[in-house]
């Protein structure tokens, strides 16, 4: 078997795949294509899953494309993380001191509540900022997991860090100015 995917995560193509259709997974071969943004959601294959099982019933190659709507339907969402910013800003403008608290589940928590943190889960956009910032804290603290849901930290962070509020009029008129006046890369 053959699949042509845009997959973050090949070898659960495979296995997804040789499971569905009952074959070894040495038989099935991933070509990964150009993704764009994933952000985790094509690192789990069910749509190859359905394409594999139509190409089978149908005899030859099929396309599955998913509307935006069951894209969205069908999505592993990303778990709610509590978030607390505070920046100091020196008369250049630029941030001096800048701390940052979050709580938020584990990412091995999507399917299992027992899940514990991963050594490089805080490196997920969280303590390791692309700004240069002399006096940076990064704190994180588990909480109370209730249901399996997606941990990632990277997405809740990035949204965060785009919507910090470094200096209520700096911001609101030259935002790209800042970010890019305190951006390592």
């Amino acid at each position: 078997m053959l699949a042509w995917a845009p997959t973050q995560n090949p070898q659960a193509v495979q296995e997804t795949i040789a499971g569905v259709l009952g074959i070894k997974k040495e038989d099935v071969t991933c070509h990964v294509t150009l993704l764009g943004g994933g952000f985790g959601r094509k690192s789990k294959p069910d749509q190859v899953a359905e394409a594999a099982v139509l190409s089978k019933q149908l005899g030859k190659p099929v396309k599955v494309v998913w509307s935006r709507e069951d894209d969205i339907r069908f999505d592993y969402f990303h778990s709610v993380a509590a978030m607390y910013m505070k920046a100091a800003i020196g008369a250049d403008g630029k941030p001096t001191a800048w701390l940052q608290r979050t709580v938020y589940p584990p990412i091995g928590s999507t399917f299992d509540t027992k899940a514990v943190y991963a050594d490089d889960e805080m490196g997920l956009g969280w303590n390791n900022l692309p700004f240069d910032i002399p006096n940076h804290r990064a704190e994180n603290g588990p909480p109370t997991i209730t249901s399996a849901s997606d941990g990632c930290a990277a997405w809740p962070t990035f949204i965060m860090l785009s919507r910090f509020t470094l200096s209520p009029t700096n911001w609101r008129t030259t935002p790209r100015k800042i970010r890019s006046s305190i951006c390592l890369i």
